[in-house]
């Protein structure tokens, strides 16, 4: 079975409905007319980062974090069943 390769502009497409949804979603939890305390909220958080917050991970210290957090965070927290069933997707012929 040959696989179908995706267009730009379907991306695209898929993609504004994707933002779309997500800002519904969001603008649903806030109520629709408190949406401006989500974005207050963000401001507060970003203003917050710029200054840099003390971290620790395996056994060093930073103020700005380190970049691979994350990666290595899912590396440990997924569980390893998780681990094999994408390791089977992402190689497959």
């Amino acid at each position: 079975m040959r696989s179908r390769r995706f267009k730009w502009t379907e991306l695209a497409v898929f993609f504004s409905l994707y933002i779309l949804s997500a800002f519904l979603v969001l603008a649903a939890v806030y109520r629709f007319n408190q949406l401006d305390l989500y974005f207050e909220g963000l401001g507060a958080t970003f203003g917050r980062l710029q200054d840099g917050r003390s971290s620790f991970v395996l056994g060093k210290y930073s103020i700005f974090g380190r970049w691979w957090y994350f990666p290595l965070a899912l590396a440990v927290k997924i569980p390893h069943e998780l681990r094999f069933v994408i390791g089977d997707v992402v190689h497959r012929d």
